[in-house]
């Protein structure tokens, strides 16, 4: 364990003098192909590719000047940003920030998330990225801001980890955005039985397997987020492309059927491999897994050398000059990381190859060199795009695994059995807490007394500034499967925060094995075999999706004739993993009503609702009143109810019985005039139009059974 501290210190130190350089250079760089996007540029490799006399005499001086004075391309092009380098940036300081929970990590790979909203490229179906230069290549010429299936992945990625990290769904919508260029306005080449090769751009009909190879892994994770299964189907046919392109020995050619891409190098080899093993983290195949593991057998055997320095080519299409490409080393540890589960000796290569380049091979910058020409030649022009982002996130990939493993950690294989399978009985809770210090330790000394305790409970401090951190802090000390997850400050208290917290906390154990997942206020206490009770129930009824109970609140007292027995009440709330799936999570809204909106829903997909009436816990602050008064609460509430979509025949009679209880009259005045007013104003309803036509089918069907003398159930 020594040993991995050791090289946890030193990772740090080596990424912490990267980001100083970073934080002196600034983003903008040049690149190494910039200048062959100038006229000369690719006027020079446009001859070149034809074979034309004058094609080797033109990029000669290019070449001469790359390998002894690289830095010459400021009299010919300026520097500028380049997506791929921003995303593969921000996925650097995301691994920085999940290791540590350090805020200042969260807020540059927001910064950098917020930049790249503002290079992506217009004018189709979805966000999309490219490069900003023309690229001329063997096929013809890329224009300047033309989108591709290689940039526009890593965008993607940023984005789905930040909604995964912070719960905040503008980052979903964004995500989703993406998906839908990946889906809609890449083509389809078929190419054999139930398989299509995925174009480079919207413009061709290449087929390019490593293009293959990340729209498959979009869309895989695509339908899994957004339950859309075109995007699986799309998915599958790139899929079988890629795995019936592979060729006996296991290695994949570039291209399939372009005679002048018939070439093997090494890190288009490492994308192919690294998005099948994370698509199939969902698929979890056999197929896919056998692809894999022939696949790096010959990675490893035929891409690096005697000293087990990466090769760039197996099957090279030109003269190389390159010795060492640090691209390629950058790439090799990336995949070793994250195939460390599955071949120990792929992250033990990963592991040499961190010591020997990036830990010794540091410059006193803070960046590394670009590459080693033969002959001994160094090239130590930074380029952000190749390689310095590419290094960055390899060395926080390797840092985000060894503190895994100090810490016990573990990642699940890709040939294991599904969280479903082996979660049975299992549960995890998340608590979105903010400024609870009054209350959350009678619900820590709840939980730590029950007869089953969960398998992890997240506490997400939603910007709290009282003692909330330091209370949950000093248990978690003591309890390891208690994590506390600090979310950055905000003004105010809204329901929206808590719905991005408890997102938050969510994706914290969403690779955990588990059956179901508990949303659990900051102010509730409950008996020692309350958690046992409602996981006997969701065992007892595959069909029930939320189950809870009634509760003790000084200010309330549901009455089951009005309020069915399928309502299960905000503070404590036991969903079944598949429903929630289902449901999607928290949906954000300001105005209140997450918790009720995603047990209408549960409803509306089929699921039941259930509260146990037989067993009760106690909510120790007014529900509704954490940062108001009761009157406001019942206006708030009246609000809620239209925004909700609320049947107004109800809310009459609501407001009826709500004038019997405190405070007695106002009440329910309150209640009906914040109706009336949300009415008037038509506040934008943060539901669908089913859920609202569903809810009031709901309403009116137990008005009807009560005035008939049946129970609301």
């Amino acid at each position: 364990m020594s040993n991995i501290r050791s090289a946890v210190t030193e990772l740090r130190a080596a990424a912490g003098a990267c980001v100083a350089w970073l934080e002196r250079a600034g983003y903008a760089s040049y690149d190494p192909y910039d200048i062959w996007g100038t006229w000369y540029g690719r006027a020079a490799r446009r001859l070149y590719y034809k074979k034309h006399p004058l094609g080797l005499v033109l990029t000669t001086p290019v070449i001469l000047m790359e390998v002894l004075c690289p830095q010459m391309r400021a009299l010919f092009v300026k520097k500028g940003r380049f997506p791929t380098a921003d995303a593969q940036l921000a996925l650097a300081f995301l691994n920085l920030y999940e290791t540590r929970r350090e805020l200042p990590w969260l807020a540059k790979a927001t910064a950098l998330a917020d930049d790249l909203l503002t290079q992506s490229i217009a004018g189709y179906s979805g966000l999309c990225w490219g490069y900003p230069f023309d690229w001329q290549n063997v096929t013809g010429l890329m224009r300047k801001g033309t989108p591709h299936i290689t940039a526009t992945p890593y965008c993607y990625e940023v984005f789905t980890r930040l909604f995964d990290l912070t719960g905040d769904t503008a980052y979903l919508d964004v995500a989703r955005s993406i998906a839908t260029f990946v889906f809609e306005d890449l083509n389809d080449t078929p190419t054999g039985k139930d398989a299509a090769a995925a174009s480079y751009t919207p413009h061709d009909r290449s087929k390019v397997v490593n293009a293959s190879a990340y729209r498959a892994w979009v869309l895989f994770d695509a339908a899994e987020r957004f339950h859309d299964e075109r995007y699986r189907v799309k998915a599958s046919r790139n899929l079988q492309f890629i795995l019936q392109a592979q060729q006996p020995d296991g290695s994949w050619l570039y291209a399939i059927d372009s005679p002048a891409e018939a070439f093997i190098d090494h890190f288009h080899t490492c994308f192919v491999l690294k998005n099948l093993y994370k698509l199939n983290r969902h698929l979890q195949s056999p197929a896919v897994a056998q692809a894999i593991s022939r696949g790096y057998e010959w990675y490893r055997a035929s891409l690096f050398d005697e000293d087990d320095n990466p090769r760039s080519f197996a099957i090279a299409p030109r003269i190389q000059i390159v010795r060492i490409e640090m691209y390629n080393v950058a790439e090799a540890i990336t995949l070793g990381t994250l195939l460390r589960d599955d071949m120990p000796d792929a992250f033990a290569l990963a592991e040499a190859l961190t010591a020997r380049f990036v830990i010794r091979g540091q410059l006193r910058a803070g960046h590394w060199s670009t590459r080693v020409y033969v002959g001994g030649v160094t090239h130590r022009v930074p380029f952000l795009r190749w390689p310095q982002s590419q290094l960055f996130l390899a060395l926080t990939n390797m840092l985000a695994a060894k503190e895994q493993t100090a810490d016990g950690r573990e990642i699940e294989p890709m040939t294991s059995s599904t969280e479903r399978e082996s979660g049975a009985g299992r549960y995890v809770l998340v608590t979105a807490a903010r400024n609870e210090a009054e209350y959350i330790e009678l619900t820590i000394k709840s939980v730590i007394a029950q007869s089953r305790l969960p398998e992890k409970w997240v506490i997400v401090s939603d910007g709290s500034t009282d003692a909330t951190d330091a209370i949950v802090g000093s248990y978690a000390k003591n309890h390891p499967w208690i994590e506390l997850v600090q979310m950055p400050a905000r003004r105010e208290r809204h329901f929206g925060g808590k719905a991005d917290a408890f997102n938050a906390g969510r994706a914290r154990v969403s690779h955990l094995a588990y059956e179901a997942i508990g949303n659990l206020d900051a102010d509730v206490s409950f008996g020692a075999a309350y958690f046992e009770f409602l996981l006997g129930k969701l065992a007892d009824d595959p069909s029930l999706g939320v189950v809870g109970t009634a509760f003790k609140d000084t200010s309330l007292h549901y009455d089951y004739r009005f309020v069915s027995i399928e309502h299960v009440a905000g503070p404590l709330q036991l969903f079944r993993r598949a429903c929630l799936e289902e449901v999607g999570g928290y949906v954000r809204s300001r105005s209140g009503g997450i918790d009720h909106i995603a047990v209408i829903t549960a409803r509306m997909k089929g699921w039941k609702t259930r509260t146990f009436t037989d067993l009760t816990y106690t909510h120790h602050r007014q529900m509704g009143t954490a940062s108001q008064g009761l009157v406001m609460a019942k206006f708030k509430s009246g609000a809620l109810d239209y925004a909700l979509g609320g049947h107004p025949i109800w809310e009459i009679f609501r407001t009826i019985y709500q004038m019997t209880k405190p405070p007695y009259l106002i009440g329910g005045l309150a209640l009906l005039a914040g109706y009336v007013s949300a009415s008037a104003r038509r506040v934008d309803r943060p539901v669908p139009h089913d859920l609202v036509r569903f809810r009031r089918r709901e309403q009116i069907h137990r008005l009807k059974n009560f005035f008939a003398g049946k129970t609301a159930a």
